[in-house]
């Protein structure tokens, strides 16, 4: 594996390792980013504008809760590929998109090929995900990309399970969905 401090413009995800347990914070940092990125892409319209305040204001909220429960790991979309963060012994992992300008302190480490030696721990963990207001699972796929949900209708490719194991897919968050 090679570790390199950069960015890195030949994948469309990027993991990050940073020093320290403050995820509440470097999650807060990040959903501004995502969130000024998404405004300046619709050319500040005004409807994006209003759109992703409320969505700011509502992931800071949910951010503000998830204080009190400091062993979840956080998910919440970003450009491209959703962003995953955990902490582990006293670092936080990170699995995110690569199309932001993350600004990180010159001590985090940026990991450019593969992955954490500890890849298991992100994709065995559960996340509290900030759109959906749930915890579920790391992200699954399907095998069959033509599925929909029964609920949404959406085309399905991507579900989660809760911790009993039950089915939740990832666009509406209906928990026990059915793919049809």
């Amino acid at each position: 594996m090679k570790i390199r401090i950069g960015y890195i413009s030949n994948s469309s995800s990027s993991n990050f390792i940073i020093p320290g347990t403050d995820i509440i914070g470097v999650a807060t940092k990040m959903t501004n980013i995502v969130i000024k990125d998404w405004t300046e892409k619709r050319n500040n319209s005004p409807q994006w504008v209003k759109k992703n305040k409320a969505r700011k204001k509502i992931w800071y909220a949910r951010l503000q809760q998830l204080s009190l429960k400091p062993s979840v790991g956080i998910t919440f979309p970003s450009t491209n590929y959703d962003t995953w963060m955990i902490v582990n012994e006293g670092e936080i992992y990170i699995e995110t998109s690569h199309n932001h300008d993350w600004k990180f302190p010159n001590n985090v480490l940026q990991i450019t090929e593969g992955f954490f030696k500890n890849q298991d721990l992100i994709k065995n963990s559960f996340y509290y995900d900030l759109d959906l207001k749930m915890e579920h699972s790391y992200i699954k796929y399907l095998d069959n990309w033509n599925k929909s949900c029964v609920y949404c209708g959406q085309c399905v490719y991507k579900y989660y399970t809760d911790k009993t194991g039950k089915i939740i897919c990832g666009f509406c968050g209906q928990k026990e969905t059915l793919f049809l």
